[in-house]
């Protein structure tokens, strides 16, 4: 599955926090709900997991056989992102 957005962040992309996680990894190591997320690592799930996300006011739901990875964007300004990997910046 590939999924991208486009938004505008704020100067400073703050702790998040996982809300649900089963079947979910954070790089490469199993995840559990109130688990802290920083920009730059890499969320992912199994066939039959789900994972939520929380940072700020965004929320973000990944389903099964699903990975991306957090990284904030100034001004929404998203040039030098690959187009083929999922982007996801919090406001």
């Amino acid at each position: 599955m590939s999924l991208s957005a486009t938004c505008t962040c704020r100067p400073k992309l703050g702790p998040g926090v996982l809300t649900q996680a089963y079947g979910a990894h954070l790089n490469s190591e199993a995840t559990f709900p109130g688990l802290s997320i920083f920009e730059g690592e890499h969320l992912s799930t199994e066939p039959d997991g789900k994972m939520g996300v929380r940072v700020a006011a965004s929320s973000l739901v990944l389903s099964g056989s699903t990975g991306a990875t957090l990284h904030q964007i100034n001004g929404g300004d998203a040039r030098g992102y690959e187009p083929r990997r999922p982007l996801f910046c919090f406001d």
